[in-house]
C-alpha cells in the first residue's frame, strides 16, 4: 500500500477485524485485499461489495499466487460477489479429459489412457466475472470505476 500510495505509512496504525467461518486460516491469500483496503481507505474509494479478491502481495506491490482459487471463486460467489479478482495467471484451470484406447497384442489386451488437458475459465461455471490482476494498481482502477456514478440516458 505504501509503495503504491508513493507514502511513508509507519506514523499510521492499521488494525484489521477479521471475521471469517473456518477452523484454518494460513497463508499470504488476503495480502492484495490487505494491501488494496488499505489504499481505498486513504484515498476515500468506495470498495464495491460485489467485487471480491484473493492473492499474495510482494513489497513491489505485485500480486502474486495463491491456491485454492476454484474454492475461493465458490466462496466469493455465495457471499454475493459478481467480480472476483485473481492473480496473473489463475483466471482459468486445467481441465482433463480421459481417454483410453485398447489394442490386441496376441492374447493380451493392452491399453492406454491418455489424458488431455484445457484450460477452463473459472468465473464460467460459476457465473461469476473471473479477473486477473497483476499489481495493487490494477485492483485500485477496477474500484474506482465501480464506485463511479453510471450514466443513464
Amino acid at each position: 500500500a505504501a509503495r503504491y500510495l508513493k507514502r511513508d505509512l509507519s506514523n499510521i496504525d492499521i488494525d484489521f477485524d477479521v471475521k471469517i467461518n473456518a477452523s484454518v486460516i494460513e497463508g499470504p491469500s488476503a495480502g492484495a485485499a490487505m494491501a488494496a483496503s488499505i489504499v481505498l481507505a486513504l484515498e476515500n474509494i468506495q470498495p464495491s461489495p460485489n467485487i471480491m479478491m484473493t492473492g499474495a502481495i510482494r513489497s513491489n506491490a505485485s500480486v502474486v499466487q495463491v491456491g485454492a482459487i476454484s474454492e475461493k471463486a465458490a466462496a466469493a460467489k455465495e457471499a454475493g460477489a459478481d467480480i472476483f479478482l485473481v492473480p496473473p495467471g489463475q483466471g482459468s484451470q486445467l481441465s482433463s479429459a480421459r481417454t483410453q484406447t485398447c489394442s490386441q497384442v496376441g492374447r493380451m489386451q493392452v491399453c492406454r489412457v491418455n489424458y488431455q488437458y484445457k484450460p477452463v475459465n473459472i468465473g464460467q461455471s460459476l457465473n461469476i466475472t473471473v479477473q486477473e490482476v497483476a499489481t495493487v494498481a490494477d485492483i485500485i482502477e477496477i474500484f474506482r470505476k465501480s464506485s463511479k456514478p453510471s450514466v443513464s440516458a
